[in-house]
Formats: C-alpha cells, sequence, structure tokens
C-alpha cells in the first residue's frame, strides 16, 4: 500500500512502502522530505451481496454490536440435516457464527452462494471442505508411509535372501572337461601359507586294539593305524578311513567301528602337516597323495584284498575321499559322510586360516573342489548328507547329478541328521552299497550254514526220524508275512572270525540293598577311560548364522582338551556338553569366549569329573581341570 506525502509547496505525491522513514526530494521543489512510516492497512472492501452492481462497500472497523437476526424463511438442508432457517446468524445455535459475529461486515467475508439462500451454511461447508482436505492428505501421506517401509523391508528381506544364498548355497562352478588325474599332473597348487594344519593337537598314540602303520608320501615319513589281522589270516576286504577335521582326535578310531563289524579291516591315516607330523599343510590337494600313499602301504598287508579296496571319510575326510575316488580307480566304491563339494564359499566361514593358497586364482579352488570333476569319478559314489546340513544340499546334488549325465554312478543320498548325528546311519547304509558292490566284482562269501557238515547226533538220543513229527499229521496253519527288517545290514552275509575278540568285562556284584535311583546327567557315549570329566556350558541364546553344532565344533577346535568329536548339543535345554580329555588343563574361559565370539549367549559353565571321589587320582585330575 502506497504512502500518501503531503509537501510544504502544496505538492503531494504517493511514496512506495519500502521508503517509510527515508529522506526522498519532492518532485515539484526538490525539498527534502522524510517519508512517514505506513498506516495501518485498512481491511479489505467487502463484497455487498445485495447489489445489482455489486459495488465495494467501505467497511469501518466497528466494535461488534448485537443485531437482530432477520426472519428468513425456513429451508430444506440440502444435505440431509435438520430444518434450518437461512441466512446470517443462521448457525448461532450451534455454535459456528453468531448473529452479531456474522452481520459485522468481515475482511475475510465472502460473497454467500444464491443457491441455498443467502449465506447459508457457508462456515459449515468450508469446515466440511477442509476435513476432507484432512482425510484425504492423512490417506495419501499413510499410502506413501506404507510404500517407503514396505519397499525398504522388500530391500533388506532381498539382500538378507542373498546373504542366506551366499553362506548356505555356494554358487555352481564351471564343470571341467579335463579329467581330474590329469588335471593333478599339469597343475600345481602355490601356496601362500606354509605350515601345520590348523587344528589344535595332541601327540599320536596308537589307539587300543589297533597297530601302527607307516608311510613315505611327498618325502615324509608319515603314520596311520590299522586293524592287526584277524585271526585265521586270510585276506578281507579294506576300508580306508579318512578323519574329520585337521588333527586325529580321541574318537576318529571307534567311527568306523560298524566296518570292523561287518568284516573289514580298517585303516585310518594321519596326512601331513597334523599331530605334529611333516609337511606343510595345503587343503584338499597334496592331502591327496598322502592317501593314495597310505592306500599302497594298506593294501601291501597280506590279510588285506587288494581287489577289495574302499574308502570312505567324514566331513574334511569326507571331501579328500571323493578328491581320491576322482584320482585312481584303485577303489571298488567311495562313500562321502557330510563333505563339502564345492570350496567356492570357503572365503565366507571366516577361517582365514584354511585359505593357505591364492583364493584369487579360481583353478586353485576348482581342484579341490569335486563338483567340478564330477565326470572323473572312477568307481560308484554315495554322497551322503545330514537332513539338518541345508548348505551341503544343493553342491551334493548338482556333483551326482553332473556325475550321472556322464552315466557315472553316483548318487546324493540324505539321511535324518547333523553333522554328527548322520554319521553312523550313513555308515550303515553304505556298508551295504559296499558289500553289493563288493559280491558284484567278485567277493567271496563265508561258507553257509547249509554247506557246512551236521555234527553227528548223541548216542544216547534216537535218531532222528523217531524225534520228527508226521508232517502229515500237522494242521495246516497259514503263516504270516514277517515286515522286512529296517536293519540296513540285515541278510548280508557276516565273517564267521570277528577281527577283534569280544571280551566280556568283568561284572561286579552288587550289594543286595536297596536305594533310590537319581537322574543323573546326559553325558556324550564314550569310554570315560579317555576322558578326565565333561563339560557342560549353559547356552542362553544363539544369534549365530550356521547350526549350532558346526559353530560349537569350530569354536572349540582349538581347544586341545576338548574331544570335539563327542560335542552334544541340546537346544532345547540350552547345553553344550563336551568330554574333556585326560592329562590336558581345561580352560573353559578361551572356549567360552570362543563360543561367545561365534554367536552363543554362555550363562554358567560346570565342569563334571568321571569318578570324582572314587579316589586320588580322580580327585587330583577334578582339582588340576577346575573351570576358570
Amino acid at each position: 500500500m502506497t504512502i500518501a506525502v503531503r509537501c510544504a509547496c502544496g505538492g503531494q505525491f504517493a511514496a512506495q512502502p519500502h521508503l517509510a522513514g527515508k529522506t526522498v526530494r519532492c518532485p515539484t521543489c526538490q525539498q527534502a522530505l522524510q517519508i512517514p512510516a505506513a498506516p495501518r492497512e485498512p481491511l479489505a472492501p467487502l463484497v455487498n451481496p445485495f447489489s445489482d452492481a455489486a459495488e465495494p462497500v467501505e467497511a469501518e472497523l466497528v466494535p461488534p454490536v448485537a443485531q437482530p437476526a432477520p426472519a428468513y424463511p425456513q429451508t430444506q438442508d440440502p444435505f440431509g440435516g435438520k430444518a434450518t432457517v437461512g441466512g446470517p446468524g443462521a448457525h448461532a445455535a450451534n455454535g459456528s457464527y453468531g448473529a452479531a459475529s456474522y452481520a459485522q461486515p468481515h475482511a475475510y467475508a465472502q460473497p454467500q452462494s444464491p443457491q441455498y439462500g443467502h449465506g447459508y451454511g457457508h462456515g459449515k461447508a468450508q469446515k466440511s471442505n477442509n476435513s476432507i482436505y484432512y482425510v484425504i492428505g492423512a490417506i495419501l501421506f499413510g499410502v506413501f508411509g506404507f510404500m517407503l517401509v514396505a519397499g525398504i523391508g522388500v530391500y533388506q528381506f532381498i539382500q538378507e535372501l542373498e546373504d542366506f544364498a551366499y553362506e548356505g548355497f555356494s554358487e555352481p562352478l564351471p564343470v571341467q572337461e579335463e579329467d581330474y588325474q590329469a588335471a593333478r599332473k599339469r597343475f600345481k597348487t602355490r601356496l601362500t601359507t606354509r605350515g601345520p594344519a590348523p587344528q589344535e593337537w595332541e601327540p599320536l598314540a596308537t589307539p587300543p586294539g589297533g597297530t601302527e602303520l607307516s608311510y613315505q608320501s611327498g618325502g615324509h615319513a608319515l603314520r596311520a593305524f590299522v586293524d592287526p589281522p584277524p585271526a585265521d589270516g586270510k585276506p578281507r576286504p579294506g576300508v580306508v578311513f579318512l578323519h574329520g577335521g585337521f588333527a586325529w582326535g580321541d574318537g576318529d578310531w571307534e567311527m568306523p567301528q560298524p566296518y570292523r563289524d561287518q568284516g573289514f579291516v580298517v585303516m585310518a591315516p594321519v596326512l601331513r602337516g597334523e599331530n605334529g607330523q611333516p609337511g606343510a599343510f595345503s587343503l584338499y590337494y597334496d592331502e591327496v597323495e598322502d592317501v593314495l600313499a597310505a592306500t599302497s602301504a594298506f593294501a601291501a598287508l597280506p590279510y588285506v584284498d587288494e581287489q577289495q579296496l574302499f574308502i570312505c571319510g567324514h566331513s574334511a575326510g569326507g571331501t579328500l575321499a571323493a578328491l581320491t575316488a576322482l584320482t585312481t580307480d584303485q577303489f571298488q566304491a567311495v562313500a562321502s559322510f557330510s563333505g563339502t563339494m564345492n570350496q567356492g564359499d570357503l572365503a565366507y566361514w571366516d577361517s582365514p586360516e584354511l585359505l593357505v593358497f591364492d583364493e584369487a586364482d579360481e583353478q586353485e579352488t576348482v581342484m579341490r573342489s569335486p563338483e567340478a570333476f564330477a565326470r572323473s569319478f572312477k568307481c560308484p559314489a554315495q554322497l551322503y548328507y545330514g537332513s539338518q546340513e541345508d548348505w551341503l544340499e544343493e553342491e551334493t546334488k548338482r556333483t551326482a547329478t553332473t556325475a550321472r549325465n556322464a552315466g557315472l554312478k553316483v548318487e546324493a543320498m540324505v539321511v535324518g541328521g547333523d553333522h554328527m548325528s548322520s554319521v553312523r546311519p550313513a555308515m550303515l547304509r553304505s556298508i551295504t552299497f559296499f558289500r553289493q558292490i563288493g559280491l558284484t566284482t567278485g567277493l567271496q562269501r563265508p561258507p553257509s550254514l547249509a554247506a557246512m557238515p551236521r555234527p553227528a547226533p548223541h548216542p544216547s538220543l534216537p535218531p532222528d526220524s523217531a524225534m520228527r513229527p508226521d508232517p502229515a499229521a500237522l494242521p495246516d496253519v497259514s503263516i504270516p508275512t514277517m515286515p522286512e527288517s529296517p536293519d540296513p545290514t540285515a541278510g548280508l552275509p557276516r565273517f564267521p572270525t570277528p577281527l577283534r575278540p569280544n571280551t566280556p568285562r568283568p561284572v561286579t556284584p552288587r550289594p543286595d540293598t536297596a536305594r533310590p535311583t537319581l537322574p543323573r546327567p546326559a553325558r556324550p557315549n564314550g569310554p570315560p577311560g579317555f576322558h578326565q570329566g565333561v563339560v557342560t556350558f549353559e547356552v542362553l541364546d544363539y544369534s549365530g548364522r550356521f547350526p549350532q553344532a558346526m559353530s560349537a565344533r569350530r569354536a572349540l577346535i582349538r581347544s586341545p582338551w576338548a574331544d570335539i568329536g563327542r560335542i552334544e548339543i541340546d537346544e532345547a535345554a540350552g547345553r553344550i556338553t563336551i568330554p574333556a580329555r585326560k592329562h590336558l588343563p581345561v580352560s573353559t574361559a578361551e572356549a567360552k569366549q570362543a563360543l561367545e565370539e561365534l554367536g552363543f549367549s554362555i550363562g554358567t559353565t560346570t565342569f563334571e569329573p568321571h569318578n570324582a571321589g572314587a579316589d586320588s587320582k580322580a580327585a587330583d585330575a577334578t582339582k588340576a581341570a577346575t573351570p576358570e
């Protein structure tokens, strides 16, 4: 709004508002004048709705005065409400616009709609329109917020799926046309780190019931353990068993016991860099040469049938067993228990100590992956994995499919259990598999009972004809068919002489006194003579990426006192139970820290010694193994 300025010379002019308070010259006499402050802006003119010309009416700011509302005809609310009286002040009763305030001219007043009478419901309609805008705005804002949150959630879900796919299922490796044996002659691994196997170990000792077998590989003198000759001295089929992990442990000798029970001779080699042996650890490459050298020494034993050799292994040993079966045709069949067929995701396992080669060189990974050379299997194979080992399913199936497409007899087999509990049922199935392969390739059956001569009857007994009833006098009774036994080894031929005599344990008579039976805590299977006690960790929570059994084994792999082959996980009770080996100090503080680093939340830690209080040795062991 411009400012009216009058000069002493009688001249008048209008100054812009921004010149208020400044000095300017009069355009008539050029005299200096100070522009006064802008006056208060008057109210906007009110359009008179009752005038045909609709000329502006000057508004004067006066106090509101109550005026009687004029009489207007009663009209029907077009919005479906009560009948109201149109005109100014019609809504005074409901507290909207009273007669006094509406009759007073207002700067913000607007012409009323002539459709429903002068001034009918203007304030109410405006309020209703604003509410609609608010509702529409709130709906749009909610939809936009929901879409934003949903988009973020979908993005995170996709990222988690990609991470899960990467950590659980490795990408397929290119299938190699070249034979694995020829590729090994051409390729030589280049180790970036040379040293022993990355696992805590204890000095080697010949296990009970076994004998030591020496063999040479890569210029190193290495050791293996083998069953002693059977009582009859006759050749038996042999099984090369490759232990899990990267060090020989107490439970590794007992694990292949089902093969001994079925008449096989078992040999278990200890490879380079393990348990203080010479040589550099190479992770699934140079160790294949060790397995081949140990097999040659094993086949040379006089009580081993070199024409009936089989190979199997668990975990890391399962991978080596498959790689060895790609290299030589010396074996009749191979069984891999939870072996990894693809090493492409090895770097994701947070185990830099295993990456002893250049991971940027793809060929280094390919040469350690049976999946890439699945067309090179030189004997029938069964690749087993547990029903709780989802991360092994895809690569195992891909390996078997590639081999079958090449006309090879290779199967992917799933058995119930996790990384440890699935070994025994898989091993029983492999015994049937080995027997079937061995019988088709000329394995000699033991003499049947029908071919054995019958002993002469005792002189005091009547002849057989007098003791047998007349078949015609017997009633005709139908015998129902018995269901097939679930035992996978049922009906297989048994060798007449066991490899190791089953000496009965002396039974100590118990006093005939009644005493209450107390519940004993769960304890892993295994002979107490190998352990000084059991350590139990209370698991409060677990947030790791892998199954608890695998994470616990990885966490305790550097604890020499822990017999990781016999770890038991009770997820429902929240408990990890580990047998503690003899003659080794127990450090539960380091074990607890290692478990927590892999996602376990550990509560209390307890140690239960074997035969505590029975003698002074047990008391000393308890004192020496007190958890830190």
